[in-house]
């Protein structure tokens, strides 16, 4: 893959958090879970997480973000898309702090 595998991660989700993306089913889930693998092989996921189980809940999580578009259609899109980033970030990077899984601690 020519991207880095947390931008391409972050760009699947933002291709399928429109209602107009495709269908949020077992593919999407296959689809998340060879992203999260790559992810943590170059770091950027954190390795202790189930791939599978990871990518049930981001395609579960991309479910809510449509209904909640739908109830609340009166916040922009793009506030909604960055939330949903924010959420994403930081629940899947190591640590929860923006580091890479193979930077040194200080």
């Amino acid at each position: 893959m020519s991207a880095e595998p947390w931008d391409q991660l972050l760009d699947t989700i933002d291709q399928f958090a429109g209602h107009d993306g495709p269908i949020l089913d077992e593919d999407v889930e296959s689809a998340f879970a060879e992203l999260i693998t790559e992810a943590i092989a170059t770091g950027w996921v954190d390795p202790e997480l189930h791939i599978e189980d990871t990518a049930r809940w981001i395609t579960a999580l991309l479910v809510a973000h449509r209904n909640v578009r739908d109830t609340h259609p009166h916040v922009p899109p793009d506030a909604d898309a960055a939330v949903l980033r924010l959420i994403v970030t930081r629940w899947l990077h190591p640590h929860r702090l923006d580091q890479r899984a193979s930077a040194p601690r200080t």
